[in-house]
């Protein structure tokens, strides 16, 4: 559907929208998934993805403009965007739940926004509602694209969609004209890509680094005058066009109730349980059902059935993983390892874990299987079931639609707590943990984000 002013429309709201017009049920919503986005950000500059890209941001150098988390020292504003932005998706375990496609938004909009604030002096607020505006407009974006017409393709969301939300993250703290947005989201958009190829690789946690990076270029180039088109969106060899052909998208969807609802609250957004592949969370859920409702030792079983959907197969398409970042995309592990620990957290994700043999001999036991009943049925009613068979034969089955997690079925504000002090843990000491919660709980209120960014850098000394 045409509509030649959706690129001027996503600007007006980007240049227009003040804190005051956003509800304060949003506010709050907003600060529970930044601070879950802080927490892994920080456990991911410990994992080889951010222990590599902050070796890199070193050598490279720059001036000492943003921080680098976990690292100790500043880099240039693009450098940070870059290599924060790797960390904050290099555990896979980031916030999800869009009804038409897969998105990490947070990983691409919160490393662009807080490189540029920290850079440019910032408020707390300014960060916030940057954060808030970024998100949705990922979110609104999302609602008029065709998920078979996109990711099925085979790009990955992370670095293309959230792009344009880091985009627009960066050009409100930038406080750029409408005019200049509108330019920014052109030069934006031809900054966007992203394979699914390389999931399980990390590639994958680049998509957002790359993303985050490109957001803040974008902005940085428009507010100097640099040039780019007016209509990224509607034009005919525009981002919609290009990423999702003449029938994958709808235009007047995507801003119908744009300023008008958020996604924070309507109808909500996704905080991950697990640090892996969201196709894996119904069968996840559906095993440890199983495991609270019954008493069975792992020596007892003898198969284990998850019956899915033919795109849960697509999506987790490494069946002798031999890399953390493999067994992320994994079903026979990540199953195994819940029946074998009792856990998929963030210790089971390691080399040395997802090379065990002990696990890999349990993984034969791990039949996936197309469930016949999930065979042209709708996104919101997939669902995936699990069936034990113990060598006594008995059988214990469990069937899950809506994740825990998701929207609908969403995690309260203690675990999501509880899962930002595992996370910031890793890293800071518990002073360091509380303080930096403390900061983000009263992110408006914060003069600037210096002291925050000085926690996430210096990582307690450590």
């Amino acid at each position: 559907m045409k509509d030649s002013k959706t690129t001027e429309k996503f600007s007006h709201f980007i240049t227009e929208t003040k804190f005051e017009d956003v509800p304060a049920p949003v506010i709050l919503a907003a600060k529970k998934v930044m601070l879950d986005c802080i927490g892994i950000t920080l456990a991911g500059s410990l994992e080889p993805a951010g222990k590599i890209s902050i070796e890199l941001a070193r050598e490279m150098g720059g001036h000492p403009q943003a921080s680098v988390v976990g690292a100790g020292f500043k880099t240039s504003v693009l450098n940070a965007a870059l290599a924060n932005g790797v960390m904050a998706h290099a555990l896979d375990f980031d916030d999800g739940g869009h009804a038409n496609l897969p998105l990490s938004r947070s990983v691409a909009v919160l490393p662009a926004l807080l490189a540029l604030g920290e850079s440019t002096g910032a408020t707390g607020r300014e960060v916030l509602l940057g954060y808030i505006i970024g998100f949705d407009l990922i979110s609104k974006v999302s609602d008029g694209l065709s998920n078979k017409h996109h990711y099925e393709w085979g790009w990955q969301t992370t670095g293309t969609v959230c792009t344009l939300g880091a985009v627009a993250a960066s050009a409100r703290i930038l406080h750029l004209s409408t005019e200049e947005t509108c330019r920014a989201l052109g030069i934006g958009g031809s900054g966007a890509g992203g394979l699914r190829q390389n999931n399980g690789t990390m590639t994958k946690p680049l998509h957002a680094g790359n993303a985050a990076r490109n957001g803040v270029l974008a902005a940085l180039l428009a507010k100097k005058g640099f040039t780019g088109t007016d209509e990224v969106f509607e034009g005919e060899f525009g981002f919609c066009q290009c990423f999702c052909g003449s029938e994958g998208y709808d235009l007047e969807r995507m801003t119908e109730n744009l300023g008008k609802t958020y996604e924070f609250v309507s109808p909500g957004v996704g905080i991950k349980r697990y640090p892996a592949c969201m196709s894996n969370h119904r069968s996840l859920d559906a095993v440890f059902n199983v495991m609270e409702a019954h008493t069975f030792s792992p020596e007892e079983v003898e198969k284990v059935e998850c019956g899915v959907t033919q795109e849960v197969i697509d999506h987790l398409f490494y069946l002798n993983p031999q890399r953390a970042l493999e067994g992320k995309f994994s079903l026979q592990y990540c199953v195994a390892v819940a029946l074998l620990d009792g856990a998929v957290g963030l210790r089971q994700f390691t080399d040395e874990r997802v090379r065990d043999p002990a696990v890999h001999a349990f993984m034969e036991k791990i039949q996936v299987y197309e469930h016949p009943e999930t065979k042209d049925v709708s996104r919101k009613n997939q669902f995936s079931e699990i069936t034990v068979h113990l060598k006594n034969g008995q059988t214990f089955s469990d069937r899950v639609h809506i994740v825990r997690g998701r929207p609908a079925n969403p995690l309260e504000y203690g675990e999501v707590m509880a899962k930002y002090k595992d996370c910031a843990g890793m890293l800071l000491p518990a002073a360091d943990v509380e303080q930096l919660l403390a900061l983000v709980e009263n992110m408006e209120t914060l003069p600037d984000i210096s002291a925050l960014m000085g926690i996430m850098r210096d990582g307690g000394g450590k």
